[in-house]
């Protein structure tokens, strides 16, 4: 299967896992964004489960990747205005 294929059957599914996480809508599309960029780049999808869990998986991962990061610069900024 193509990538272009994958975003049209996954795209919306990630989508929405990604706004429930992040809830904001410009920020679940650019997750979405990079599970796709990263599957084309890496293509290490090794079909031990089905694509859809494979996707999941990723979107979820990258979700938290976002958060881990905002709360680090949330505590970078907290430290500057507090000082």
């Amino acid at each position: 299967m193509e990538l272009e294929e994958y975003i049209e059957q996954y795209g919306d599914y990630l989508y929405r896992i990604a706004f429930i996480y992040m809830k904001d809508q410009q920020t679940a599309e650019e997750v979405v964004q990079d599970v796709f960029m990263k599957l084309y780049e890496t293509q290490q999808f090794e079909q031990k489960s089905s694509m859809k869990t494979y996707l999941t998986r990723i979107t979820i991962n990258m979700c938290y990747d976002y958060l881990r990061k905002w709360k680090a610069r949330k505590n970078q900024l907290l430290d500057y205005v507090l000082k």
